[in-house]
């Protein structure tokens, strides 16, 4: 055992010796401290790629809430702007003027304008030429040569006053042909009969043509005489301030108007008469337009 007395003793106090104890030193063996295992990491929910700059946090963040946008406000919506009406010559009456429709039978065509007058145009020239034949081509027979040949050009004068074509596209054109056609010497009475509507030919209670024929020729005979004209002196009608509704893609119209009166190449002495006319048009299967109204007389007549 070591002396107690020598503290530099340098064999260290230990268990009681043992009878296989020798006073020999050995050295302390400590055993080796083991080395860390490196941690295998976890495996992902996601068979993904790991992401470079570090280890994933443990615990995500939770997911911000998404903003409401607030409700609308309710602004006041601007009031549409007023549509600008035509004014129309009856107030009273629907934009589409159907107490105006009519029928038309018949319509115009060249040969219901011409045929009467053509069919007595071809019997003067063919009457004159067989007369001529019969009697000889001496003086007598010149003279009735000459006689029927003005005959014949007298009586073609409906046609010649007639060779443009009455289009009536529009409402407003419709008139104008209906007066155009009472401006002559001898007026086409005719025209004037056929560019009128089955509504326009019982306005003066006019039964047949030959009734309407008369109604227009008693009016032109006075009118003549107020203004002091000869009896084939001819009158000029002017469309004046013509006003309708707008007519493109409709079958009726409204028009209002007025109609002066003159003697021929005397305008400047001014109208012999006027009338303040409003009435309706109608289509009528030719796509053309006729007048509701076959009598010159004022409205409120």
């Amino acid at each position: 055992m070591p002396d107690p007395s020598h503290p530099e003793d340098p064999r260290p106090i230990g268990k009681p010796a043992s009878p296989f104890d020798t006073d020999e030193i050995r050295p302390i063996h400590v055993a080796p401290r083991p080395e860390p295992v490196a941690s295998i990491p976890a495996p992902s929910h996601s068979d993904g790629y790991e992401i470079e700059g570090g280890a994933l946090p443990e615990d995500e963040e939770p997911p911000q809430p998404v903003p409401i946008p607030p409700p609308p406000i309710d602004r006041p919506k601007a009031r549409p702007k007023p549509k600008v009406e035509i004014p129309s010559a009856d107030e009273g009456g629907s934009t589409e003027f159907v107490t105006e429709f009519s029928e038309v039978d018949p319509v115009w065509t060249r040969m219901g304008e011409w045929g009467p007058d053509l069919i007595r145009v071809v019997a003067a020239g063919v009457g004159t030429l067989i007369l001529s034949w019969m009697i000889g081509f001496g003086t007598f027979g010149l003279l009735i040569f000459l006689a029927g040949g003005a005959a014949t050009v007298l009586l073609s004068y409906p046609l010649l006053i007639t060779l443009e074509r009455p289009v009536r596209i529009t409402p407003e054109q419709a008139v104008i042909d209906f007066f155009a056609a009472a401006s002559h010497h001898f007026p086409n009475y005719r025209r004037m009969y056929l560019l009128l509507s089955v509504a326009g030919r019982e306005s003066g209670k006019f039964r047949t043509f030959e009734s309407f024929r008369d109604y227009w020729k008693g009016r032109i005979e006075r009118w003549r005489r107020e203004g002091g004209a000869g009896q084939y002196t001819p009158l000029k009608f002017e469309v004046d301030g013509f006003r309708a509704d707008k007519s493109t893609g409709k079958e009726t119209s409204r028009a209002d108007y007025t109609v002066h009166i003159y003697i021929r190449d005397r305008e400047d002495v001014g109208a012999i008469a006027s009338f303040r006319m409003a009435h309706g048009l109608v289509k009528g299967p030719d796509r053309m337009w006729y007048l509701n109204r076959g009598v010159l007389e004022s409205a409120s007549k």
